[in-house]
């Protein structure tokens, strides 16, 4: 087996790093449920630790990210000065404090231009090694450490992303190397299972099953007490032959590390909806701001509008972030509206969201509700969408970083 050229330049530096090219790490003991709190503006943050001494920290959980990417003090190549770049309100993790923080220099840089975390800002970072902590677990690990090149007007509330990107045959640490997956990598979570599920606010269960938090996300294991029948298991496909970087997330250099299975079927109750062929029908798993609402086509969005007998509606607070327009409808017609129901392939299961699942309140009218729905891509048949929240609802989301499987159940209470 040939050794990725970044593999060997690390050995040095964290000999654990060495193993990460065997095929099945010896398993360890860890586990740990990250409790999860929802925000209007970026989706899901927890808190864990960094450096030595540990420095407790909020990161932003993210399906669709590579690695751990965190805020520190450099701005414009100048460490100390990141309020250089950021406002005063923003936190920063500050690596000089750390005695286990260490630039890995034969890596270099790298610069995403454009991106999906400041658009047409450049978003670099250089590379580091750094002690996570999570729980009682600790990973020594390969981190992405910020070097802002331009000013940013706002705060945000988290000064990390937290990736839990899968990792595919071939790449290195600069192509995707998730937290999870290199704590996994050097025997120290159970197995190789990170799952999801959320309690949201409707769901008349409260929040006793999530720990007291809004959300759950679990590493090194699943809660097999949590499904409800069995698990549905599905290959990951490769998200290169989609249309993600074209229309979803864009990045260049590309980024090409998701949860991605193809879809089957898409029916608004019995009536099968239009796919595009002609490019891999795609699902991407991502329970940020960008996996709210229901994900349909052009075709299938109006289809539901004319079945709600909806009409357009301006709203200053938006129930998700797609470029679609909104639409206000009676809220005595929600129990009359089908459920939306996906397959996807490698197995017939049919998986549906309700209409009180992707039905919201209008916050401008007590009479009136809101189509949740979110459509990527111009065309009129479906060819890529988000599975985020609004299709988690009730649902219980796996990944196996080892096979390079998603699991679905549905969630037992």
């Amino acid at each position: 087996m040939k050794i990725p050229s970044s593999l060997l330049s690390l050995c040095s530096i964290i000999p654990s790093v060495c193993g990460l090219t065997t095929t099945k790490p010896q398993a360890g003991l860890g586990t740990f449920d990250m409790k999860l709190t929802r925000t209007e503006f970026s989706g899901l943050v927890t808190n864990i630790t960094l450096g030595t001494p540990a420095q407790e920290v909020t990161v932003f959980v993210d399906w669709t990210w590579i690695n751990l990417y965190v805020i520190d003090s450099v701005c414009k190549g100048v460490k100390d000065a990141i309020y250089n770049c950021v406002p005063p309100s923003q936190t920063f993790y500050n690596e000089s404090l750390s005695t286990s923080f260490k630039y890995v220099d034969s890596m270099g840089q790298t610069t995403w231009d454009p991106n999906h975390f400041f658009f047409n800002n450049p978003a670099t970072v250089n590379y580091a090694q750094e002690v996570i902590g999570m729980g009682a677990t600790t990973t020594n690990a390969v981190i992405q450490a910020a070097d802002f090149a331009f000013q940013i007007p706002f705060s945000f509330g988290f000064l990390g992303v937290f990736g839990l990107s899968p990792v595919f045959p071939g790449d290195d640490f600069k192509t995707s190397a998730s937290p999870f997956w290199q704590g996994w990598k050097q025997g120290i979570w159970k197995t190789p299972y990170v799952a999801y599920y959320w309690c949201y606010p409707d769901s008349g269960k409260g929040t006793s099953a999530c720990q007291g938090a809004d959300a759950i996300q679990s590493l090194g294991y699943y809660n097999k007490s949590l499904v409800d029948g069995v698990v549905t298991w599905y290959d990951n496909i490769d998200p290169s032959q989609t249309e993600v970087n074209s229309v979803d997330f864009i990045y260049e250099p590309a980024v090409y590390n998701y949860w991605t299975l193809r879809l089957s079927s898409l029916k608004l109750g019995g009536e099968v909806q239009a796919i595009n062929k002609t490019v891999v029908p795609a699902v991407v798993f991502d329970h940020a701001t960008y996996g709210r609402g229901a994900a349909l086509s052009n075709a299938a969005y109006a289809s539901l509008i004319a079945k709600a007998g909806a009409t357009p509606v301006e709203l200053t607070q938006k129930p998700n972030n797609g470029n679609q327009t909104f639409y206000e409808f009676d809220c005595t017609k929600t129990a009359s509206l089908p459920n939306i129901t996906y397959t996807f392939a490698g197995n017939r299961r049919e998986w549906n969201i309700t209409a009180p699942n992707y039905v919201v309140p209008n916050p401008n009218n007590a009479s009136s509700c809101i189509l949740d729905i979110r459509v990527v891509g111009e065309g009129q048949a479906y060819e890529i969408g988000n599975f985020g929240e609004t299709f988690a609802k009730d649902k219980y989301i796996i990944f196996d970083f080892d096979r390079l499987r998603v699991g679905i159940a549905d969630l037992l209470w």
